[in-house]
C-alpha cells in the first residue's frame, strides 16, 4: 500500500467522553494506605510488564540488576489484600542470561513468560522461548523436560533472534511475535510468528510446525530457517511486536526496515500462516507515516465494530509530534482515520490499555510525571483529544522513570505499576517497583455517560431491566453461536444467553438491579462491553 493512497485519507483527533475521563478512576486508598505498595528487592528494578494472576493474584515481572552487575528475571505476586512476594523462579541452570519481556495467564492460573537467552558475553540475543509458572510461581514440571521443566524453547533456525510480543487468543492458544535475523549473512531482521496451544506444543496447521518467518521484501512467507535470501535484499526486513485472533487468522504489526529506517507495517495471516491476499497489498500493509525517522506499530487490536487500531511510535524529529498516536484500518487493511494527541514533553507509549467498555484507552506517561496518563478516542469523528493525567490521592516522594497498566476484570480495578526511585536523602534511594490500584467512580459513571445508539456496539446503552438489546450490527456475530453472558462488576454472573447464527438481540431479565456490568461474547473481537442497566 503506498502513501499517497495513505494521503486521502481524513486526518483527525477524537475527543473524550465523560465515560472515559480520568475523574471515573480513583486510587484505591483501601488497598494500602500509603496509596502504592512495593516490594523492595534492594537492587536496581527495570519493570517488564504487569498482568491479572486468575482471580485472586496478579504478577508483574521486572528485570533486576545487581550491584555487582548482571542481571535476572523475578516476578512480584500481589493479591488484593496488598500481599508481594518477590518470586526468583528463573534460576535453574539455563546456558546463557536471559530476560524476561511480557507476562500473561491462562484459565489454569499458570503464567506464561516470554524470555530472550542473551549469546555468550555481548548483548546479542540467540534464542527466546516461554517460562510457563503453575499458579503458585513454580516452573510447571508439564512442560519443558526434566533439567528445565517449564522452560519451551521457541527458534526458528537463526543464531540470533528475540521476541517482542505474546498474545492469547479465545481457544487459548498462544501467539509469540518476534524476529530473527537472516541466517544468510545477519544483516536483515525478519518478522517471525510463533503458535502454540494451551498445553504448549506447537500448532502443525500454522506455518512450518507452528513457525514462520515473513520475508518483507519479497512478500512471502518462508519456511522457518528463512534460508532464501536476495543479495540485493540484505538490508530490507523487519519485526513483529503484537499479534492478535481475528476471524479465521492472525493480524500482526511491527516495522517494516528499508535499510535505512522503520516503517509501519501491519499484516494478515490465514489461520495457517499464509498472507491474506485480501488485507492490504497481498497481505500487507505497509505506510510510511514519518519520513527518514523509526518509526513502528508498537500495538494492535481489533475494536468490536471491525475496526482495526495500530498504536504507532516514533523517534523524535520528522512530521509526527511528541504524543500519542493510533492509524484506525478497516478490515480490508485500509487506512480510514488518524488520531494524535500531541504531549509538552517526550512521550512514551504503552500501547493499548482495554477496560470493561468496548473500545480502548491509549496508554502512556511523559517524561518527568509522577503519573501515567489515558487516551479516549472513539469511532465517531469529533474533537481533539485530550490527555488525561491520573491524580494519585496520595503519592511518595521521588521521582519516576516507567509505568505499566492492566485492568483486572475480577479485581474491577485498574493496577498501575511504576519504577520510582526516592530523593537522594532518602533512607533507600535504591530504584523500586511501586503498584498502585485504581477503582472506578460509578456515580460519575452513571451521571456522566452517554446514551449511546452506536449500532456497531449493543445498543441502547444504557438500557432498562426487561428491554431487548440489539446486537445485530455488530461484525462477525451474525454468522456465529456461542453464548453471551452478563456478570456484575464484581466477577458474578446474572445472565447468560445461548445464541444462534441470526439471533438479533438479548432480553435483559426484568429483575435485574440497575448498575454497571460486563457483558461478554462469543465473538473474540467484540470480547466485553459496559453495559449500564438503568
Amino acid at each position: 500500500m503506498s502513501l499517497h493512497r495513505f494521503i486521502l485519507v481524513l486526518f483527525c483527533s477524537l475527543s473524550f467522553t465523560a465515560w472515559s475521563q480520568n475523574n471515573a478512576w480513583q486510587q484505591d486508598t483501601s488497598w494500602v494506605s500509603t496509596g502504592w505498595a512495593s516490594a523492595d528487592i534492594g537492587w536496581w528494578e527495570d519493570i517488564r510488564d504487569i498482568c491479572p494472576w486468575g482471580n485472586d493474584a496478579a504478577a508483574t515481572a521486572i528485570q533486576v540488576y545487581a550491584s555487582e552487575g548482571g542481571s535476572h528475571p523475578a516476578i512480584i505476586r500481589m493479591t488484593l489484600d496488598s500481599e508481594m512476594q518477590v518470586l526468583f523462579p528463573f534460576e535453574e541452570d539455563v546456558e546463557r542470561p536471559i530476560q524476561i519481556e511480557k507476562i500473561a495467564s491462562d484459565a489454569s492460573n499458570r503464567l506464561w513468560c516470554a524470555m530472550n537467552q542473551q549469546s555468550h558475553d555481548s548483548a546479542l540475543t540467540s534464542m527466546g522461548g516461554l517460562w510457563v509458572l503453575g499458579p503458585e510461581g513454580q516452573p510447571d514440571d508439564a512442560f519443558g523436560s526434566d533439567s528445565l521443566p517449564g522452560w519451551i524453547p521457541i527458534t526458528f533456525g537463526s543464531p540470533f533472534q528475540e521476541l517482542n510480543g505474546l498474545n492469547g487468543s479465545p481457544d487459548g492458544q498462544w501467539m509469540v511475535s518476534g524476529m530473527a535475523l537472516d541466517p544468510c549473512c545477519f544483516h536483515r531482521e525478519m518478522p517471525t510468528l510463533a503458535l502454540l496451544d494451551a498445553n504448549g506444543g506447537w500448532d502443525n496447521s500454522f506455518g512450518n510446525n507452528g513457525r514462520l518467518i515473513l520475508d518483507v521484501g519479497a512478500t512471502e512467507v518462508l519456511d522457518t530457517l528463512g534460508m532464501r535470501p536476495a543479495l540485493s535484499r540484505h538490508e530490507i526486513g523487519g519485526f513483529y511486536n503484537s499479534a492478535v485472533a481475528t476471524d479465521g487468522g492472525w493480524i500482526a504489526g511491527g516495522a517494516y526496515s528499508n535499510a535505512t529506517h522503520y516503517e509501519v507495517l501491519v499484516v494478515k495471516h490465514g489461520s495457517d500462516g499464509t498472507l491474506d491476499t485480501t488485507f492490504g497489498d497481498n497481505g500487507v500493509v505497509h505506510l510510511n507515516l514519518n519520513p527518514g525517522v523509526n518509526h513502528w506499530a508498537h500495538d494492535l487490536r481489533i475494536e468490536s465494530n471491525g475496526l482495526i487500531s495500530v498504536n504507532v511510535v516514533s523517534h523524535s524529529a520528522g512530521d509526527l509530534p511528541d504524543g500519542w498516536h493510533a492509524l484506525i484500518l478497516d478490515a480490508t487493511g485500509t487506512p480510514i482515520q488518524w488520531e494524535t494527541t500531541e504531549s509538552s514533553a517526550s512521550w512514551t507509549s504503552l500501547g493499548f490499555l482495554d477496560t470493561s467498555d468496548s473500545w480502548p484507552l491509549g496508554f502512556g506517561f511523559e517524561e518527568g510525571a509522577s503519573a501515567p496518563a489515558l487516551i479516549s478516542y472513539e469511532s465517531d469523528l469529533e474533537d481533539v483529544a485530550e490527555m488525561i493525567l491520573f491524580e494519585p490521592l496520595v503519592s511518595p516522594e521521588g521521582t519516576w522513570g516507567a509505568f505499566r497498566s492492566e485492568y483486572h476484570p475480577a479485581w474491577d480495578r485498574l493496577m498501575i505499576a511504576g519504577h520510582w526511585q526516592g530523593p537522594v536523602n532518602s533512607s533507600d534511594p535504591n530504584p523500586q517497583i511501586q503498584t498502585s490500584l485504581w477503582q472506578q467512580d460509578l456515580s460519575s459513571v452513571l451521571h456522566n455517560r452517554p446514551n449511546r445508539s452506536n449500532k456497531s456496539t449493543p445498543y441502547p446503552n444504557p438500557i432498562r431491566a426487561g428491554e431487548s438489546l440489539h446486537i445485530e450490527k455488530i461484525t462477525g456475530l451474525m454468522e456465529r453461536s456461542g453464548e453471551w453472558g452478563l456478570t456484575s462488576l464484581s466477577g458474578v454472573e446474572v445472565s447468560r444467553w445461548g445464541v444462534l447464527p441470526g439471533m438479533k438481540a438479548l432480553v435483559i431479565d426484568a429483575d435485574i438491579p440497575s448498575g454497571a456490568y460486563i457483558l461478554t461474547s462469543p465473538f473474540q473481537s467484540a470480547q466485553r462491553f459496559q453495559l449500564i442497566i438503568e
